[in-house]
């Protein structure tokens, strides 16, 4: 969300901030240095929009999103999962993707309620939507009645509406690397 939402403060912070602090690509520690450098950007975050309890609760589910896509890519990188790939096929393997960027996704959204929201009310939707929800789904509280939804169905809907909005995603990468491969390919052939 970070390279999408703000390009000039998205290169600002990794220009001026993350890859200074990371400093070598090659050399030892890389995976401890990202981890720092993107704790250094975070805090220069903080410092810049101020350390109320909703910006730092934006911040960690930031910084855990980023977390989680790093391992998400840590995995892909496997020989397990190229094996797995072939058993399943590309169809299966591209569903299991967009289900585990779920992990990614759900804490991106909640975010935005701490950064926009009053103080309290991202903790309250987190609760609500998110806590509250997930223990409906597993009591089976998933209701409709009169017009009003149970945790349970707003978590089920946040759930599918994410796996949708996952591939969606999926989708327009595999169609903008197509373009650049093809590009590419223009190129080296003029």
């Amino acid at each position: 969300m970070w390279r999408n939402f703000d390009r000039g403060l998205y290169q600002f912070l990794k220009n001026q901030v993350y890859l200074p602090l990371m400093g070598d690509l090659n050399g030892a520690y890389l995976g401890w240095r990202r981890f720092g450098a993107m704790v250094g950007a975070f805090v220069f975050v903080l410092a810049w929009h101020g350390t109320s309890s909703n910006y730092v609760c934006w911040v960690v589910l930031s910084g855990c999103e980023l977390c989680i896509e790093r391992i998400g890519y840590a995995i892909a990188s496997t020989s397990a999962w190229s094996k797995m790939s072939m058993v399943i096929g590309r169809r299966n393997q591209r569903r299991l993707i967009a289900f585990a960027m779920l992990a990614t996704v759900i804490p991106g959204i909640f975010g935005v309620f701490f950064f926009l929201g009053r103080d309290g009310f991202g903790k309250l939707v987190f609760k609500k939507v998110l806590m509250d929800g997930a223990i409906d789904v597993l009591h089976l509280r998933i209701s409709l009645k009169n017009r009003s939804a149970s945790a349970g169905l707003v978590f089920v809907h946040l759930i599918a509406v994410g796996y949708c909005f996952n591939q969606v995603c999926l989708q327009l990468d595999e169609s903008i690397n197509k373009e650049e491969h093809v590009r590419d390919a223009e190129k080296k052939t003029e």
